[in-house]
């Protein structure tokens, strides 16, 4: 998952630093080049938009393999509900006579 969440992180901060700062940078470049990535999460964080900043110190994160906050609340538990009852058994001359007359 790993992966998946660096290059879609990465993807949010491209359209974000293109709408804001008219800034183009490449994604996968950055994952592979540390001081490219520093470059682009310092620019990042140079932008009066919370959320960029948010975004920045996750993608940080990701780069330096550390665990950190996730962005997303966890789904709530649900509840443990008991297992239902078994089903009382039935005589099978009363079980035959009831199939046979559905048909």
């Amino acid at each position: 998952m790993d992966q998946a969440e660096k290059l879609a992180l990465g993807t949010h901060l491209y359209t974000k630093l293109r709408r804001t700062h008219n800034r183009v940078i490449d994604v996968v470049w950055m994952f592979q080049n540390r001081d490219y990535a520093q470059e682009v999460l310092r620019l990042a964080r140079s932008a009066a938009d919370p959320d960029m900043g948010r975004l920045a110190d996750r993608l940080q994160a990701l780069i330096e393999n550390r665990p950190s906050a996730p962005l997303l609340r966890a789904p709530p538990r649900l509840p443990a509900y008991p297992a239902p009852e078994p089903e009382p058994e039935i005589e099978p001359e009363v079980a035959q006579h009831y199939i046979g007359a559905l048909r």
